[in-house]
């Protein structure tokens, strides 16, 4: 941006205490807000699909409540085989989801819109990972995070 226009407000459309993290690292004032949005994937959805579905809605529920700034919403979608991981509720269910992984390739879909409130101009993209997890690995020993990002 020009020295001469200020820096429009930035709002973070997550309740995410891990995307909040990431984006504190590089040194920029933001505010966050909790997007509301059903993350429940339509029927035949692809996680590439559900990702950046997710990441608009986000951004596009917390740019509505706004007159300017710009507002970034995120999303991450585990793919295991043909189906869509959803976020395991409780710890029972993260080691379920890790032991189902083991010795199998899963795909990570993040999605990311950032959606100007001013113009509702939105630029959005996906990027995908692959992960292969070693065989067999035994996960009951684990301590998970209290929190959703599991």
């Amino acid at each position: 941006m020009s020295k001469n226009r200020p820096i429009p407000p930035l709002t973070l459309a997550s309740t995410s205490p891990f995307r909040k993290k990431l984006l504190k690292r590089l040194g920029i004032e933001f505010s966050v807000a909790a997007p509301g949005v059903d993350e429940t994937a339509n029927p035949g959805e692809d996680g590439r699909a559900l990702a950046l579905r997710l990441s608009i809605a986000k951004a596009q529920a917390i740019a509505a409540t706004i007159q300017k700034g710009l507002v970034i919403g995120s999303d991450q979608v585990a793919v295991l085989g043909n189906e869509v991981l959803g976020k395991p509720r409780d710890r029972a269910a993260a080691i379920r989801q890790l032991t189902l992984s083991s010795g199998r390739e899963m795909h990570l879909y993040t999605g990311l819109a950032l959606a100007n409130a001013a113009t509702g101009i939105i630029q959005q993209d996906v990027v995908s990972y692959r992960v292969l997890y070693r065989t067999p690995v035994s996960y009951t020993h684990l301590t998970l995070p209290t929190n959703r990002e599991v």
